[in-house]
């Protein structure tokens, strides 16, 4: 609890007010993880936690996303419950009350792979959220990440004037970012998770999918191109190296005895 300790006293009254310190201790009770420097609640349980253990390991997470470092500022949510709203895989929301991220991994069943891509492209979508509301509150330069805001400020007038579905405005101006700027450090990043066995070709998909109605992906990937990395992540998929907590039946010859073994995938 001496990490709550942040000028105002030993322990001061911002323990009582501060939302990162009341939702730190409630976190701490239910016995999860809570990073205080980066303000990131961690709630992942099972091969998801595995996962993002192994990204936070290797520094991978940290070095593709920015950090919620602002500690005075931002918190970031990370979870396996709850649902997005359309599906998938994953899905990132914003509360501006708070200044908090939430991160919501929703297929934890796919192969380990994925899921680090899942996990590192939500991020993403957090640290955009981050930024953006740093700029409203002024506490930003925008030219220290113009392409964004230039991005930010076209779609949100598009989304005014209901050319786009305001609902969707998030999405889109934030996929369109991370199509142009994020591809090749996802690929980079999946690529060392698994031990860099295959070339970086082998990995584009992982970054790809997800961004499939951007402008970049129907503009400048051909359809043969698309079904080279479609094939690349594949071979990728069927021969990890990288590899977290599934449960895989083993049986036992012509002896008839089944058994479950822990293997990791």
């Amino acid at each position: 609890i001496t990490n709550f300790h942040h000028g105002d006293g030993i322990y001061g009254t911002s323990l009582f007010t501060d939302p990162f310190k009341l939702q730190a201790l409630k976190e701490i009770l239910k016995g999860n993880k809570v990073d205080f420097d980066d303000r990131i609640f961690n709630e992942l349980t099972g091969k998801a936690k595995c996962v993002y253990d192994r990204l936070e390991n290797l520094d991978l997470f940290k070095k593709t996303i920015k950090k919620f470092d602002d500690i005075e500022s931002h918190n970031l949510i990370l979870t396996t419950k709850g649902s997005c709203v359309g599906g998938g895989s994953g899905c990132t929301s914003f509360d501006e009350r708070t200044n908090t991220a939430t991160i919501k991994i929703i297929d934890t069943k796919q192969p380990s792979l994925d899921l680090a891509a899942t996990i590192l492209h939500e991020g993403i979508h957090a640290d955009i959220y981050k930024f953006v509301s740093q700029h409203e509150k002024g506490k930003v330069n925008p030219d220290d990440r113009p392409r964004l805001m230039q991005l930010y400020f076209y779609y949100k007038k598009l989304a005014d004037s209901k050319i786009i579905d305001p609902r969707h405005f998030n999405t889109i101006y934030q996929h369109e970012h991370m199509a142009e700027k994020y591809i090749k450090p996802i690929a980079q990043a999946i690529r060392q998770l698994d031990g860099n066995r295959f070339n970086i070709d082998h990995y584009y998909w992982f970054a790809w999918e997800g961004l499939e109605k951007t402008y970049l992906f129907k503009s400048k990937l051909t359809e043969s191109k698309k079904k080279e990395y479609k094939r690349n992540k594949s071979r990728v998929n069927d021969t990890p190296n990288f590899k977290c907590n599934e449960v895989l039946p083993l049986f036992f010859g012509d002896y008839g005895i089944n058994a479950i073994s822990f293997v990791m995938r």
